[in-house]
């Protein structure tokens, strides 16, 4: 997150903002944010250090158990609230990874359904990105160049930008209560992509 530059775009006394830093006290890597907003309801964030989950994934270490653990727990303690969760990885990717990603992330799409996640946005794994049993999950353009695709059959599609375009961008949510539109803004201001996301994972392009 570039908040310096996010916050001389749009006012912080208007907006609140959120980064991606290690809460105290929490696994390394993990971050919490809970934001009121209107209408009753909370924005919740969480972000996940999925290096450690793909590093540890298949074994018995306590940083794979404990951030999961963390994860369920905090989801568990979270009511009448948006959700939404960040990590690099993708958890749903390419076909020809497909069998190791179901290895991996199994358990994180299992905890997502449960707990009502409403999106979990990471790292683009491939040009087109779907909505699963409720869940959103949606994937950051890296730095190859492509034409936008539509999105159809309910599946979502990014365009991907330059490497010097996606290495200074900030996300903007304007949230409701039916939807979160999720911006993705350049240092300059400009919106370069959006993606609209509807109560239990429905997305919109």
């Amino acid at each position: 997150m570039y908040l310096l530059q996010a916050s001389r775009l749009f006012p912080p006394q208007k907006i609140p903002w959120y980064s991606t830093r290690v809460s105290k006290g929490r696994e390394v890597g993990c971050f919490l944010e809970q934001i009121n907003i209107t209408c009753g309801k909370t924005l919740t964030v969480v972000g996940l250090d999925t290096g450690l989950l793909q590093d540890f994934m298949g074994s018995t270490s306590g940083f794979k158990n404990g951030q999961l653990n963390w994860l369920t727990e905090t989801l568990e303690a979270t009511t009448n609230s948006w959700i939404i969760v960040s990590g690099y990885h993708p958890v749903v990717i390419c076909d020809k990874e497909r069998v190791e990603a179901k290895q991996i992330y199994g358990a994180l799409h299992n905890i997502f359904m449960k707990y009502g996640v409403n999106a979990y946005i990471s790292r683009q794994g491939c040009s087109s990105h779907t909505v699963q049993d409720g869940v959103a999950y949606i994937g950051i353009a890296d730095s190859i160049e492509s034409e936008p695709l539509n999105s159809s059959n309910g599946r979502l599609a990014f365009r991907n930008f330059h490497r010097d375009t996606v290495n200074d961008w900030f996300l903007l949510h304007r949230v409701g209560s039916l939807e979160i539109t999720t911006y993705f803004v350049s240092s300059a201001g400009k919106i370069v992509n959006k993606a609209v996301i509807e109560q239990r994972g429905k997305v919109a392009m």
